[in-house]
This record gives C-alpha cells, sequence and structure tokens, in this order.
C-alpha cells in the first residue's frame, strides 16, 4: 500500500511543497542531518517540556474550573517546569488588578513577556524570569519555541477568564431565576387576595 503523504497547505503551488520542510516547520523538530544527534535529543525534550505545559494548563482549567484565582496561583507554579532552564525560572501573571508570583519570584533583566487580552482588549500580561545570566538565544537567553508558548500561555489565559466569567454571569442568571420562581407563587397569592377584595369593595 503506498504511504499516505502529508496533505499540501492552501496556498502552495505544487512544484514548491516539501513534505520534509512542511514537517520540520509544524513540529519544529530538526531532522538528523541538520544538527547533531545530541542537539536533536534537547530538542526534542524541550518540545516535550511545552506539550506537558499546554497539558497542564488544560487540566488546570479543569480542576478550577470555577475559580480564576485558584487557576492562576497553581499555573505560576507550573510555568518555570517548561522553561529551559527550569532552575532558575519564575514566572508572574498580572491580570486586572491581581497579581500572581510563582515562589522565589524576583523581577530580573532576563525575561520574556506576552500580553493577555480578554475580549480582545489587553488585560494584564504573563511574564517568565531568568534569575542568573544565560546564554543569548534567539530572544535573549530564550528560545524561539520558548516565545510560542509563552503567547500560547497568554491566549489561553484569555480565553479561560473569559468562559469562567461567562460561567459566572450564566449561574448568577440561574440563582436569580431562582429566587424568582420561588417568590412567583407568593405574588400570585397576594394579587389573588388583592383582587378579592376589590371585588368585595364593588359588591
Amino acid at each position: 500500500m503506498a504511504e499516505a503523504r502529508p496533505k499540501q497547505p492552501p496556498g502552495n503551488p505544487p512544484e514548491l511543497f516539501n513534505p520534509r520542510d512542511y514537517l520540520a516547520n509544524l513540529w519544529k523538530i530538526p531532522f538528523i542531518e541538520d544538527k547533531e544527534p545530541a542537539k536533536i535529543e534537547i530538542a526534542l525534550r524541550e518540545r516535550i517540556k511545552e506539550l506537558k505545559c499546554l497539558y497542564g494548563i488544560a487540566r488546570l482549567a479543569e480542576r478550577h474550573h470555577n475559580s480564576m484565582d485558584d487557576f492562576l496561583k497553581a499555573l505560576v507554579e507550573l510555568l518555570p517546569l517548561s522553561w529551559q532552564y527550569p532552575e532558575i525560572t519564575c514566572a508572574r501573571v498580572v491580570i486586572e488588578d491581581r497579581t500572581y508570583r510563582s515562589r522565589d519570584l524576583r523581577v530580573t533583566k532576563w525575561r520574556q513577556t506576552a500580553p493577555i487580552l480578554v475580549h480582545n482588549r489587553p488585560a494584564g500580561n504573563v511574564t517568565i524570569f531568568y534569575l542568573e545570566e544565560r546564554p543569548a538565544a534567539d530572544e535573549g537567553p530564550f528560545l524561539k519555541e520558548e516565545r510560542v508558548l509563552i503567547d500560547e500561555v497568554a491566549t489561553r489565559i484569555g480565553s479561560i477568564a473569559v468562559r469562567i466569567a461567562a460561567e459566572k454571569e450564566l449561574q448568577e442568571i440561574n440563582k436569580q431565576l431562582s429566587l424568582e420562581r420561588l417568590a412567583l407563587p407568593e405574588a400570585n397569592a397576594a394579587l389573588r387576595t388583592g383582587l378579592a377584595k376589590i371585588e368585595d369593595e364593588q359588591k
């Protein structure tokens, strides 16, 4: 049976499409002929950490589905584990008027920041700090893949904030409707009593 080829991305002429280049760009993992085996192993290890980070965010969002506060307190402790030097990494999330810090947070010049948008408006930011200087990479001491990761983290924080706020608003509406439903029999009884008095007065 013929081997399945990756689907050609839209907008690429057939003669220019190279499945190898497409997969390399998709997974951001260097091919063997591009780099040394040791560097490939490091790249794979970093990509696994990044995937674990995104999976961890999903689990935290599920666990703290009704509390943005609890979600962010747990998130800032998760994020440092996903960067290249977790032993000297700390995290901070600022959203609206609240600030969440990982343990041993210290603001340094070695930082990577991404804005958090809620309903397409700036609501805060997520920042990763290195406590010590490290060799230069793609963005200061940070990798280009870590830029992609922190941008995605900020996007997910904004989306989760919108969802939790919508769920709380829905719960409040349901609570108000329940109270009104409970008060309805009393209102009907009072209305009947009033109508009866009016009829008596007319008689």
